[in-house]
């Protein structure tokens, strides 16, 4: 092995312009799957594709929608939100929404929405009608409209919290709308409204996406950063500018060819795939340094530059390309998850590590041979200086006590290990943003006034006709009796609430004995309640229906 890098070192040194010249056309090649580069944020491709939960929630989300849901909270800065101009607002953020373009009008919920319905018993009929038809405008009218929503258990702590400061919006969008229109239908719906009097804010997984996608456009910032960071540590590393240019040219082309490589294989910018050039650059820019280093070295042994390179790469070649061998593979171990994000992100970093070690030994040597070897070939700066006299006493006490560091190393590693039964997952929202950003402060007032916005839906499915069976009945019955005992479950939704709350209203004295499961009065519940509110609930062949959970934000 060492005589044949021997001998591609030799045939490098002999044709380094020729080298250079197919590594920049090599580069632009590649490089050029840049221009195919798109951003794509779908939380589905964070998920196991396979995985029955995911298949469960797709066919939920195509019959019932869920993806895309935003929650409105309005908070006034003073007092309840039973004020005419509070509701005044509630009602025309919900009449903007549900005529803006790609709104399940079902799927809105507010004090004011035709979806939200009250039954009541008028004169032996049962109607069923909306919670806030008309904005009351008298102090009357709004105590009126306040004691109706008390008076409804269907709405407790849902469209108003439970403290009464804060009013409720929620808006679900068909799939297919992209989230900067549903960013750009949100704002318009509720920025002009936003005040020194009124606090608006907004939550929700595309709200989320939205300012995600908006982060991860400004990556050249955090790349531009990045670069500054590592050339400052190489010119004090190196102290020379051939020190700090071929380590960063040969990274800055790394990450080029990562990024084309990205645009060509369809891989597109995500949470994820974001840090794939910082990850490219950093590595290549590490392992470009230590073949410098090397060079370097055996320059100064020899003092012929042609001469350093061929030995220099005789003795490292193998190990450098080992490590980019040994990390490439650990990356791209990723795609055995199956989460479609980590293998684009492991496959990405590990094609751009794998260019690292080609342009390492290509480019970089060949480039070596045609730069001037410098103003000192040892090439050091105050950091290399600093650090060996740092090291020197560590050297020393690893070469005297090697068995006793051994043991320590041994140690240390087993007392890190009776950490791992400590760790936790956590795919809280809130974890990740923080209250300097907008999204994390529209967060904390969501964990203040509504802390129970996050759903849970069980899907049932069978024959036309059978969600209106007492069979269903009592299974969804059941199913949100199961889910209310659990402590992170803050309330639970479905059917079945509407059909015993018709029962409740229509005939009160009976039930108190609780809703008799006899076919014919079911069936007779079910024409008599129904009502646009149905649809968010069950399907028009009523054979499938969705329980929701409302979990609580801890």
């Amino acid at each position: 092995m060492s005589k044949r890098l021997r001998n591609y070192a030799e045939f490098i040194t002999r044709r380094a312009w020729a080298v250079l010249i197919v590594s920049l056309l090599a580069t632009v090649v590649v490089a050029s799957g840049m221009q195919r580069l798109v951003v794509n944020l779908d939380p589905d491709q964070q998920l196991p594709g396979d995985h029955p939960y995911i298949a469960v929630d797709r066919r939920i989300r195509k019959e019932f929608g869920g993806k895309n849901f935003v929650a409105i909270a309005l908070i006034p800065q003073s007092g309840t939100i039973w004020r005419p101009d509070v509701l005044r607002v509630v009602r025309d953020v919900t009449d903007h929404l549900l005529n803006a373009r790609g709104v399940i009008r079902q799927n809105v919920v507010s004090l004011s929405s035709p979806y939200v319905r009250v039954p009541a018993d008028r004169g032996g009929v049962l109607t069923s009608e909306m919670l806030m038809k008309e904005v009351p405008e008298t102090e009357a009218d709004v105590a009126a409209l306040r004691d109706r929503y008390h008076q409804e258990p269907l709405f407790k702590g849902t469209v108003v919290s439970d403290d009464e400061r804060a009013a409720l919006v929620l808006v679900d969008f068909y799939d297919g709308t992209s989230v900067a229109e549903i960013a750009a239908t949100i704002e318009q719906a509720t920025g002009k409204y936003r005040s020194a009097h009124l606090d608006i804010a907004v939550t929700g997984a595309p709200i989320f996406e939205n300012t995600e996608g908006t982060l991860i456009r400004r990556q050249t910032h955090f790349f531009t950063a990045t670069i500054a960071a590592i050339v400052i540590v190489l010119w004090l590393a190196f102290g020379q500018l051939q020190g700090v240019f071929l380590p960063c040219a040969t990274a800055l082309l790394s990450t080029a060819w990562a990024i084309g490589f990205m645009g060509y294989a369809g891989i597109p910018m995500n949470g994820w795939t974001a840090a794939v050039p910082l990850v490219v650059v950093t590595v290549a820019a590490g392992h470009s340094a230590q073949m410098l280093k090397r060079y370097y070295e055996e320059l100064v042994r020899c003092g012929q530059r042609q001469a350093a390179i061929i030995t220099s790469t005789e003795h490292v070649g193998a190990v450098m390309m080992a490590a980019g061998a040994t990390a490439g593979c650990g990356f791209a171990a990723l795609a055995a998850l199956g989460i479609p994000t980590l293998t684009q992100f492991g496959l990405a970093v590990a094609w751009g590590i794998s260019a690292a070690v080609v342009l390492e030994m290509t480019f970089m040597l060949a480039l070596q041979v045609v730069w001037p070897t410098g103003r000192t070939p040892a090439a050091e700066g105050p950091l290399s200086r600093g650090l060996a006299v740092l090291l020197r006493p560590i050297a020393r006490l690893v070469t005297a006590h090697p068995r006793w560091l051994v043991a320590a190393s041994a140690a240390v590693a087993l007392v890190a290990a009776a950490g791992y039964p400590r760790l936790t997952t956590e795919t809280n929202s809130r974890m990740y943003w923080t209250e300097r950003t907008q999204v994390g402060r529209d967060l904390s007032v969501f964990e203040r006034h509504f802390p129970s916005t996050t759903t849970l839906t069980i899907l049932l499915e069978g024959s036309p006709g059978s969600m209106k069976t007492p069979g269903a009945i009592r299974l969804m019955t059941g199913l949100q009796q199961a889910m209310a005992a659990d402590p992170a479950v803050g309330r639970t939704s479905s059917i079945a609430d509407i059909i015993r709350r018709t029962y409740e209203v229509f005939v009160p004295e009976e039930a108190a004995a609780g809703l008799p499961m006899e076919p014919d009065l079911i069936a007779q519940l079910f024409f008599l309640a129904d009502s646009p509110a149905f649809e968010r609930y069950v399907d028009r062949s009523y054979s499938r229906a969705v329980v929701l959970g409302f979990l609580n934000r801890e």
